[in-house]
This record gives C-alpha cells, structure tokens and sequence, in this order.
C-alpha cells in the first residue's frame, strides 16, 4: 500500500526591511514549496527577557517589516513509500504494527533548492541587502537533514517540515489488485464495509485534504443509497 505524504517539504524565507518606515512590500506570507531555510534581517539589536511597553515597542519594530515566504512541495507517488505489515511485528494483541517505509527523494531535494533561489532573487528584487538575509535550517542535528548535491555539484544544506496529514494505507482504485476499495470506498474483500476518509488517497497534493475527504464521503453516500433502494 503506498503512501505519499503531503507537503513533505517546506521552505521559509524572512527579510526585514532596513528602512525605518514599514516597507511597501507586502508582509504576508506566501506559500508554495520546500524545506525550513530562513532569510531574515535586523535593523537593530533584539532584547531578551522584556515585556510591556518595551515588549511591544520591539514587536511593532520588528514584526510589519519582515517577509516570509514559504514554499511546499508536492511529492511524487513512489512505490519505496509504503506501509506495510510483517507477521514478525505485532502487538501485545496479536495485531499487525504498521511498518513505515519513507524517504525522500533527488526529485524533492532539488524542489527545495529551486525554491530557495526563487526567494533569493524575490529578496533581492525588493533591494534587500544580502547582508540582512540569512538562512536557517542547516541542523545537522534533526532528522530530515540533508546534504544535497545538486546536478551542478553544489553543495546544499536542507532539511523539511513535514504536513502532518494522515492519508493513505486503504488506497482506492479501479481493480483489487491495486487497490483495497474502490471509487466509492467500499472494500473489495466485504461489499457490506464502506472505509471512508483521507486513507482512499492514493496520492495528494500540497492542499489540504478535508474538502477533498468530505467529497469522497458525499460520493460514498450516494452509493450506500443507491444500494438500499
């Protein structure tokens, strides 16, 4: 059963305006694809372990000049990422434990890279200096940390937030042979048993998956009617 997990990667960028005005550019964050990397500047030192009014005074220098964009991205469906079961691996019950199966691939990696250019050249469109850009997210420490090389031979350090959305392991299609149920969730295996929910995903996008969820479960509604007239 393969699983694809959406927005595996996303990429963070943050620049503060040096001008002692709010910037004409728009401070909202726009989203569209890859790994935790943060661009961001200082027009004067940051204080810790303050509150009040010097609190806000340092929030309302700070936060309307900065811009942060971020990027997600959208896997490829790939039959390594799966999840499966193992008669080795049970609970205390007796019930299969999922094994997870996941990784990443050039394919994604370079998805990141390509997003951190498109931020360094919007930054320097908007004549930020690149002194006052900067990136983060080169842990070496956390797990989805990777030294990428890039078809040109360069060097990057990458690392992603993933989505957190649960979706696949009854993945619907058009035979059971690829399949646990079909276009309107009801099992292969047990015509009376409709598996409703983001888990029918074969694959996904970077969107959110609850409309798309809820349009599988109108389907599969119709269907349950169908059968009782």
């Amino acid at each position: 059963m393969v699983r694809s997990r959406p927005r595996a990667s996303r990429r963070c960028a943050t620049a503060r305006s040096a001008a002692s005005s709010p910037p004409s550019a728009p401070t909202s964050a726009t989203r569209g694809g890859t790994s935790s990397t943060i661009p961001r500047t200082r027009t004067s030192p940051r204080r810790s372990n303050v509150f009040g009014k010097t609190l806000r005074n340092q929030l309302a220098t700070t936060l309307p000049r900065q811009i942060r964009i971020g990027f997600d991205l959208e896997q490829l469906p790939e039959h390594k990422n799966r999840v499966e079961i193992d008669p080795t691996y049970k609970d205390a019950l007796g019930c299969f434990r999922p094994i997870l199966r996941y990784d990443v691939s050039d394919y994604t990696w370079q998805g990141m890279v390509e997003a951190t250019q498109v931020s360094t050249k919007i930054f320097d469109a908007l004549k930020i200096p690149k002194t006052q850009q900067f990136l983060t997210g080169k842990n070496p420490n956390v797990a989805d940390f990777k030294r990428y090389v890039a078809p040109d031979g360069k060097p990057w350090d990458l690392n992603f937030i993933g989505a957190g959305h649960h979706i696949g392991t009854h993945r619907m299609g058009k035979t059971k042979n690829d399949s646990v149920v079909n276009a309107d969730q009801r099992s292969w295996d047990h015509e009376n048993l409709y598996i409703i929910g983001c888990g029918s995903f074969p694959t996904t996008g970077t969107a959110n998956p609850t409309l798309t969820a809820v349009a599988l479960a109108l389907r599969s509604t119709k269907d349950m009617l169908k059968q009782l007239r």
